[in-house]
C-alpha cells in the first residue's frame, strides 16, 4: 500500500512539474518576450529545483518500481565505451568548476555486455555525479574496465574524500547520505548508490566499494557479457509469458548446422542467420543466433500449420544461397530443421524449445552444395 501511494502521488507531482519547466523554459528562451538579467537569474534558479524535484520523483518511483519488482529491462547488446563517453562529455562542465579530470581508460577491446542502456546510464550518472561530488579541487575520477570471467567489471575510482569503514554496511541504503569533513552534507536524495545496487543487482551482477579515507573511492560494478544465447532465452521467455497472457499461439523453428568449418564458423552462422532475417520481416518476430549449440533460432507468434510453411520456406532459402570463403571456395553445407507450437507441441517454454531441438535431431539432413564461380 505504501509503495502504491507513492508511485500514485509521484506521478501527480511529476505531471505538474513538467508543465512548470517547459513554461519556464519558454521564457527563458525569451519567447513570450524579453527579460531583464535579475528575471533571468531568479528564472534560473526555479529550473534548476525543478530538475531538482524531477530528479527526487524519478528516483522515488525508481524505488517503488524496484520494491515491488515492477522495475523491467529492455536489455540488449550495449557497448560500455561508447555510453560512458556520452555520459562523460554530460559531467564536463561540472568537473571543470572543481577543476576535476575525468579520465576514461576504458580498454576499446572491452567485450560488449547485456543489458539495459537507460538504466546502466544511470548508474554510470550516479556513481560519476558521487565522485565528482565527493573529489576535492584538482582532484582526479578514472573509469576503468576488465573482463572477469564471463563478467565485465566497471570501476570508478576518484581521489576524494573517501569513506570510513563503519560507514561500508550503510553506503547503499535508502536516503543514506554522506558528510563532509564539516559535517556538512552533500545535497542530493540519499537514493542513488541503492538504486544504482538494485539496477545491478537486477541484472544479475554486483557492485562493491574500496575507500579508505582521505585516499578516495573505488566502486565497481559488474554486468554479464553479452552472449547470444543469453539474449535468446531472454526474449523467449518475454515471447512465452506474453503467449500465455494472452492465450496466442508461439512457434519456434531452429536451423542446425551439423558442419561446422573450424575458423569460418562464425560467418557460416551470420550468412544463415541473414538468410534467416530475410524470410522473417514481422517486427513481432525474433530471429538470432545461438552460439552454444551452433543454431538459429526464430520465434514466431505463430500456429503450427504456419510454423511448418515458414520453415520450408526458410529451407528453400538456405538450399540456394551460396556459401562461400571470404576466399571465394565453396562450403558444402549440412542443415537440419526442426520446429514446435506452444500450445500444441508444448506447455512450457524450456519443453518447447527441448521439442524443437529434438526435432532438429531426427530431422532429414538437407545437403547445400554451391560452385564457386
Amino acid at each position: 500500500m505504501k509503495s502504491e501511494f507513492v508511485s500514485i502521488v509521484s506521478h501527480e507531482i511529476r505531471s505538474p512539474l513538467t508543465t512548470m519547466k517547459e513554461f519556464v523554459s519558454l521564457i527563458l528562451d525569451e519567447i513570450p518576450g524579453k527579460i531583464n538579467k535579475t528575471q533571468t537569474e531568479f528564472l534560473t534558479i526555479i529550473n534548476e529545483n525543478i530538475n531538482r524535484l524531477t530528479r527526487l520523483i524519478n528516483n522515488m518511483l525508481d524505488i517503488t518500481r524496484i520494491e515491488s519488482g515492477r522495475m523491467e529491462l529492455n536489455c540488449q547488446e550495449m557497448n560500455i565505451n561508447s555510453v560512458a563517453e556520452d555520459i562523460i562529455k554530460l559531467f564536463q562542465t561540472q568537473a571543470a568548476e572543481k577543476d576535476i579530470s575525468i579520465k576514461n581508460l576504458l580498454p576499446q577491446d572491452l567485450p560488449t555486455v547485456y543489458a539495459d542502456v537507460d538504466k546502466i546510464s544511470q548508474v554510470l550518472t550516479n556513481l560519476i555525479d558521487n565522485a565528482i561530488k565527493f573529489t576535492k579541487e584538482s582532484g582526479t575520477v578514472t573509469i576503468k574496465g576488465k573482463k572477469v570471467n564471463n563478467q565485465v567489471e566497471i570501476s570508478i575510482i576518484d581521489t576524494g574524500i573517501g569513506i570510513a569503514k563503519e560507514d561500508f554496511p550503510l553506503i547503499f541504503d535508502k536516503f543514506h547520505r554522506l558528510e563532509l569533513p564539516t559535517n556538512q552534507k552533500v545535497r542530493g536524495t540519499g537514493l542513488g548508490l541503492s538504486i544504482s545496487k538494485a539496477i545491478v543487482e537486477i541484472h544479475h551482477g554486483k557492485i562493491r566499494v574500496e575507500s579508505e579515507l582521505e585516499k578516495g573511492s573505488n566502486f565497481t560494478f559488474s554486468l554479464p557479457e553479452y552472449e547470444e544465447d543469453i539474449y535468446f532465452k531472454d526474449v523467449l521467455k518475454r515471447k512465452f509469458s506474453f503467449a500465455l497472457q494472452n492465450r496466442l499461439f508461439l512457434s519456434l523453428l531452429i536451423v542446425k548446422i551439423d558442419n561446422l568449418e573450424e575458423g569460418i564458423a562464425d560467418k557460416m552462422l551470420y550468412e544463415v542467420e541473414k538468410v534467416c532475417k530475410e524470410i522473417v520481416r514481422r517486427e513481432s518476430d525474433v530471429v538470432t543466433g545461438i552460439k552454444k549449440n551452433k543454431s538459429i533460432a526464430i520465434l514466431s507468434e505463430i500456429n503450427r500449420k504456419d510454423a511448418f510453411s515458414l520453415r520450408d520456406r526458410v529451407l528453400n532459402a538456405l538450399v540456394s544461397y551460396k556459401f562461400l570463403t571470404q576466399e571465394g571456395r565453396a562450403i558444402e553445407v549440412i542443415i537440419r530443421l526442426g520446429t514446435a507450437t506452444y500450445p500444441d507441441d508444448a506447455t512450457t517454454q524450456d519443453e518447447l524449445l527441448s521439442k524443437a531441438e529434438e526435432e532438429t535431431k531426427g530431422s532429414k539432413k538437407h545437403y547445400v552444395q554451391n560452385i564457386s564461380g
